[in-house]
């Protein structure tokens, strides 16, 4: 019952042990907007995005490590397409700037830590598709790349606003996920997991040249594999990451 949902933003002092409900990001408070994703900048500076409530997405900034929440204005926000929504844990951030992708194909975009937002299209119809859907990834506020459940491969170097098709060389996987690798100083490294080009095998690549070409993980190691279904991937640093997927 959608009445008795208690959705929202919870804040633990004591490493999770207890939790307390902000009463300042009032989601599902009439109505059908949920929390999609909660990211923090630092110590202080966060956001969190819902989907459209009131004809605009329900999203709050914090500046005080998440004891008050403010919703951002409409006039912050692209006004959404008939329908529009966004999906959970589907979004990119690189220094003070977030990515979010929709089910329109569109990735709605901050450069201010979630105060001001624009939006454009990505080359896929819907980010949740059945049919094509897609991850992407950010090496910093510029430049990235996209691998679309077709193995449609694209790039951008304008922060996401157009992207440009290539074909890279080697075996990139495509549909769990995509992850830049913190490598400062050196050619951009990506891993990609999901499934090969024959639809297949599953596991993970790697690319040392910003994607221009890739090297399977599993013919050097055939030990390394990702678990049935797409999952999250994610790098700290140049050497420390982790993915994960589902279980049955």
């Amino acid at each position: 019952n959608a009445a008795t949902v208690q959705g929202g933003i919870y804040r633990t002092v004591d490493s999770g042990v207890t939790w307390t409900k902000q009463t300042t990001a009032l989601f599902n408070t009439g109505t059908d907007s949920f929390t999609n994703l909660v990211h923090f900048f630092d110590a202080n500076n966060g956001v969190c995005q819902g989907d459209p409530a009131g004809g605009y997405f329900e999203i709050y900034t914090t500046t005080n490590g998440g004891t008050n929440w403010v919703r951002v204005p409409s006039a912050n926000i692209p006004t959404p397409l008939a329908g529009e929504y966004g999906y959970t844990h589907n979004y990119e951030t690189m220094g003070n700037t977030i990515w979010c992708g929709t089910n329109k194909g569109r990735i709605y975009k901050s450069t201010d830590k979630g105060l001001n937002w624009t939006a454009s299209q990505s080359p896929i119809t819907d980010f949740g598709s059945a049919t094509v859907s897609g991850n992407f990834a950010m090496q910093n506020q510029n430049d990235g790349i996209f691998i679309a459940s077709d193995w449609s491969f694209y790039r951008t170097s304008d922060g996401g606003v157009t992207w440009i098709s290539e074909f890279p060389g080697g075996e990139y996987y495509r549909n769990f996920d995509v992850s830049y690798v913190p490598n400062p100083g050196n050619a951009p490294v990506y891993v990609s997991t999901g499934l090969d080009l024959d639809e297949v095998g599953r596991g993970s690549s790697y690319t040392i040249d910003g994607g221009l070409t890739w090297v399977d993980i599993n013919s050097i190691d055939g030990e390394v594999d990702v678990v049935d279904g797409g999952g999250a991937l994610s790098f700290y640093d140049c050497t420390h990451g982790l993915a994960s997927g589902f279980t049955t």
